[in-house]
């Protein structure tokens, strides 16, 4: 990674080994040692898309616990989901690796 200078263009060029990849659905730059470049200066990277799917299956465990759907077929069809997908999320919730227990 030296810099060149042009004399007759006056131009100094940096080449810098980079790739891109995709992590979480996004295109991101990847360093020669395998470093997330968007954000050198944070140590955690959060999962968007496990995030959601948190919020999603908190809200939706509210939801039947405070009894406005009586079952998940009910509140899958208030939303517009399938079932099989609104239970799936709902199973990441109560996972012990993760740690959420709704009250």
């Amino acid at each position: 990674m030296k810099p060149q200078y042009h004399a007759e263009d006056q131009k100094i060029i940096v080449r810098i080994p980079i790739n891109l990849r995709r992590w979480g659905g996004k295109k991101v730059l990847v360093g020669p040692q395998g470093q997330d470049l968007r954000n050198l200066d944070l140590e955690v990277r959060k999962d968007e898309k496990l995030l959601k799917a948190l919020g999603r299956a908190y809200r939706w465990h509210k939801m039947i616990a405070i009894g406005k759907y009586q079952s998940a077929s009910e509140l899958a069809e208030a939303e517009n989901i399938n079932k099989s997908y609104l239970l799936r999320v709902m199973r990441v919730m109560v996972n012990p690796q993760f740690g959420v227990h709704p009250q």
